[in-house]
């Protein structure tokens, strides 16, 4: 009787060990998280901007200020990406290019991409295309706005800095917030 219920005991524990194991992102992310989610393919994602992603540029706001676009610093010279206010310049418009081998999108502007390669808490930067998986993203549709999640880590997203009364954009843990979903424009 003492090993039988031993044995339960031990079973609930590693049950409750692999479960914490699995929600360890969700939980580090308040709760919040993409998984379950379907990312864009070019055809949900022309569908969802009524226009082709690798066809047309588009301007992106952040929710948490639309009067603010994704901007390259110092006029496009780089190598930051920040919320700038809008002002029309080539270095607001964006475009997307999808890569079948790994289902996820590059954002490019003016010939360059968005990369995430300092990850968590940095600021993204606009850098020479080269394929690398920091320069690649999953694009998901959510709540009439789309999510920038980093296609080497998990749950991390685009963010405005300091839920957008700062100007840095970041890679930061997916909380639904409206400083983690942009509008095209």
């Amino acid at each position: 009787m003492f090993f039988r219920a031993l044995a339960a005991v031990t079973a609930t524990v590693a049950a409750l060990a692999c479960a914490v194991s699995a929600g360890t992102a969700v939980a580090a992310s308040g709760g919040a998280s993409l998984a379950g989610s379907v990312r864009a393919t070019p055809a949900e994602l022309g569908k969802f901007l009524d226009r082709t992603g690798e066809d047309s540029t588009f301007v992106l706001h952040p929710l948490s200020d639309l009067n603010r676009c994704l901007d390259v610093w110092d006029s496009g010279k780089g190598p930051w990406v920040q919320a700038w206010n809008c002002n029309g310049w080539a270095n607001q418009q964006w475009y997307f290019v999808w890569y079948e081998d790994t289902h996820n999108w590059e954002v490019r502007s003016a010939g360059k991409c968005v990369d995430s390669r300092n990850g968590r808490g940095e600021s993204l930067e606009h850098q020479p295309c080269t394929g690398a998986a920091s320069q690649r993203f999953n694009v998901y549709p959510v709540d009439s706005a789309l999510v920038f999640e980093s296609a080497t880590t998990p749950n991390q997203v685009w963010d405005v800095y300091d839920h957008g009364r700062g100007t840095k954009v970041q890679m930061w843990d997916y909380n639904r917030t409206s400083n983690q979903r942009w509008q095209t424009g």
